[in-house]
């Protein structure tokens, strides 16, 4: 089997969620990303979007699969983001970084957090318990940079 024929984008897994901006609601695709441990939002889709970016105390060097420094640079700045997916409100709390064609992606953190059925078959995900704390800011090791 070729493993190179047989991947393909497909495989993204994408939720519908509101996103609560400084002039209206944004609506947006964001990816569930197993394999992040933080939630992260799109530089330029942040400033298209006047979404108010705040300085880290600390940059965060941002490292590619291969061990080497990505060409983007690091991690300097944060967003706080309200956002409602289905009936569910969180604020969150996301690095932002240059995605490239993805806005949003949702890490295994929340993915964790929020436990969503997901049919790997179809992409259809369906969150449909929260935890008591959905109302309040993730306690992230990145709330900790601020």
């Amino acid at each position: 089997m070729d493993l190179r024929r047989s991947f393909t984008m497909e495989c993204e897994v994408t939720v519908p969620i509101c996103i609560h901006g400084p002039l209206n609601v944004i609506e947006v695709g964001a990816l569930l990303d197993s394999g992040t441990t933080g939630c992260f939002v799109d530089k330029s889709w942040t400033l298209h979007h006047h979404l108010k970016l705040s300085k880290l105390v600390k940059p965060i060097p941002v490292l590619n699969i291969d061990g080497t420094r990505n060409q983007e640079g690091d991690i300097t700045h944060y967003v706080l983001l309200m956002i409602h997916v289905g009936k569910h409100a969180k604020k969150l709390w996301c690095a932002v970084m240059c995605l490239g064609k993805m806005p949003l992606i949702l890490s295994h953190t929340w993915l964790k957090k929020h436990n969503p059925n997901i049919d790997w078959t179809t992409g259809l995900v369906n969150l449909n318990w929260c935890p008591p704390d959905c109302k309040s800011l993730l306690e992230t090791h990145f709330a900790k940079l601020l």
